[in-house]
């Protein structure tokens, strides 16, 4: 119930209290890693898993929860080491093959992430987040046309899916496809037009094409909408005439 309300510091007393009275029992800790990792006490959550791991040697989420917990403290090696072993424990854990392909991926093994990527989509052929990161692999090694694809039909399966409209824009950006991406813009837009992020890659590509007014009031109601948008709306904006000081940028 604190989790649920946000108390993080009373939930994480509780456990504390839990763990204290039995202490050999693997789900108070599990629960307190995931405490942590709210709190982004990365330290605390990985003494917690090593510690379930003393006591459980096998236990798959005990390996996984330790390496987000090296992931937060930038350790990548560590992370996919702990990620190897919670797949070895067990094999079809999607969550460490999706989170060991991400931190591949970044670390530029590209053929040894899309070997889990495929793992995953063998299992679960529409999982949304193994396409958006196949798509990424696609892009990053040049095959923008599968990539495309890749994220279109990410968008086909969940019109909702914010990170596919960003990512294809982005592509299409790249691309210099800027109407192409004014029209997906359009459509995230009219799917959902709480999308604050959407208005603002929509006014980055209106100020490409130097459409500064329409550029103006994409970055205004995207910073109405998500008032934290205004560091990236100040770099669009840098190097606009300095008329555009009313925005308050």
């Amino acid at each position: 119930t604190y989790i649920r309300l946000g108390q993080l510091d009373e939930a994480r007393h509780e456990l504390e209290i839990m763990i204290k009275a039995e202490p050999t029992h693997t789900d108070s800790y599990l629960m307190f890693c995931n405490v942590c990792y709210m709190q982004e006490d990365y330290a605390a959550m990985a003494k917690a898993a090593q510690q379930v791991i003393q006591i459980e040697e096998g236990n798959a989420a005990a390996h996984y929860l330790l390496a987000k917990a090296d992931e937060g403290q930038g350790n990548q090696l560590m992370c996919v080491a702990h990620l190897t072993q919670a797949i070895m424990l067990k094999e079809d854990y999607t969550e460490a093959r999706l989170m060991r392909a991400e931190a591949l991926m970044k670390m530029g093994q590209f053929a040894e992430a899309e070997e889990d990527l495929q793992a995953v989509l063998t299992q679960e052929a529409d999982n949304e987040s193994a396409i958006l990161l196949r798509a990424r692999i696609l892009q990053a090694t040049g095959n923008e046309e599968e990539a495309e694809k890749d994220f279109l039909h990410l968008i086909a399966l969940n019109p909702f899916n914010e990170q596919a409209y960003l990512a294809l824009g982005t592509l299409y950006i790249q691309q210099k496809a800027l109407d192409k991406a004014i029209t997906l813009f359009d459509e995230a837009i009219e799917m959902n037009p709480q999308f604050a992020t959407a208005y603002r890659e929509r006014g980055r590509v209106k100020l490409l094409q130097d459409d500064k007014e329409g550029a103006t009031e994409d970055m205004k109601k995207a910073l109405e909408l998500h008032p934290q948008e205004a560091e990236a709306v100040n770099g669009e904006f840098h190097s606009m005439p300095r008329q555009t000081d009313i925005l308050g940028l």
